[in-house]
């Protein structure tokens, strides 16, 4: 097993950029009304805090999510919304 020799905290968004209305308005393409009440920089549903720290599998957080949609959407649509979810080095 290999030594951890640095952990690193990004509190602020200092090393990591989010574009957290990027992500709402993704996520609102897919039917999803109202996103911002399940995300937003300020608050967050714990299902995202799950998915993130590898609680919950994809899958899971997608047929979630997918409750609060109106259209049918494919679940490859949801990865590419979830891409934008990753972490992005500070500009």
């Amino acid at each position: 097993m290999k030594e951890i020799k640095n952990i690193i905290f990004d509190l602020g968004g200092v090393l990591l950029n989010l574009d957290y209305f990027r992500t709402i308005r993704e996520f609102q393409k897919l039917g999803i009304e109202n996103f911002e009440k399940l995300y937003s920089q300020k608050n967050k549903s714990s299902i995202f805090d799950d998915f993130e720290t590898g609680k919950i599998s994809p899958q899971d957080f997608i047929s979630y999510i997918d409750t609060f949609s109106k259209k049918k959407n494919r679940r490859e649509r949801y990865y590419s919304c979830m891409e934008l979810y990753a972490f992005r080095p500070a500009t």
